[in-house]
């Protein structure tokens, strides 16, 4: 199976878990700790640790 963007539409987040629905009526769900969850029972780890930064504020001027 190959899809592209315009094939799955959003449905939301429910209790952490993103769905998506295709145009032909499969369902794709996700939740960010599956990838931990994967990475634990495979013993793989991200060659690189990703942190999201720190957020600094913008001032705007006028």
């Amino acid at each position: 199976m190959k899809y592209s963007l315009g094939d799955l539409v959003y449905q939301g987040e429910t209790s952490g878990v993103h769905n998506w629905d295709s145009l032909s009526g499969t369902s794709f769900y996700w939740h960010p700790d599956w990838l931990h969850i994967a990475e634990n029972m495979t013993g793989h780890t991200p060659a690189i640790p990703m942190e999201p930064p720190d957020i600094i504020p913008i001032s705007i001027r006028s």
